[in-house]
């Protein structure tokens, strides 16, 4: 199971002031918990989903997210997560914590280049071959924005 810790903002307030001083609109999911029944084709399109809500509908530029050390590694190789800051106590669980950063166009273009395709994941070792194909985000965007006008 992966889980994201505390809100960033409250342990790396200064990191997370110094990325918004240079214009990044940040996205901090948080306590996102991965059953372990859950498939990694789920998994992918669930982050899928969050990536259009977060950066076509909302304009966010980035997800930042907080996270134990034990999970860094993860997060890095299947979507592709920097490191930015240094390791912190996480004040709400008492257990080590650390910041990354993951800009939002890179994220899209790992999609374009990867998702829907599966035959990929012998050569690609992330989650995007598993995402939706480019193809079909406008229509995911469309249902999200129907939803969120309350249509169907």
């Amino acid at each position: 199971m992966a889980r994201l810790g505390c809100p960033p903002m409250k342990n790396f307030r200064e990191q997370l002031d110094l990325l918004r001083d240079q214009g990044l609109r940040l996205c901090e999911p948080s306590r996102l918990a991965i059953d372990a029944g859950m498939t990694k084709r789920v998994f992918a399109s669930m982050i899928h989903v969050s990536y259009l809500y977060a950066h076509v509908l909302h304009g966010y530029s980035d997800y930042i997210i907080e996270v134990n050390p034990r999970h860094v590694a993860f997060y890095q190789r299947m979507l592709g997560f920097e490191r930015v800051g240094p390791l912190r106590l996480c004040s709400r669980v008492g257990a080590p914590a650390v910041l990354l950063r993951l800009p939002l166009a890179e994220m899209g273009e790992r999609i374009r280049a990867c998702g829907g395709r599966p035959e990929l994941l012998a050569d690609e070792r992330s989650f995007y071959p598993l995402f939706f194909a480019p193809a079909d985000e406008a229509g995911i965007v469309a249902r999200l924005l129907a939803n969120r006008q309350g249509g169907r």
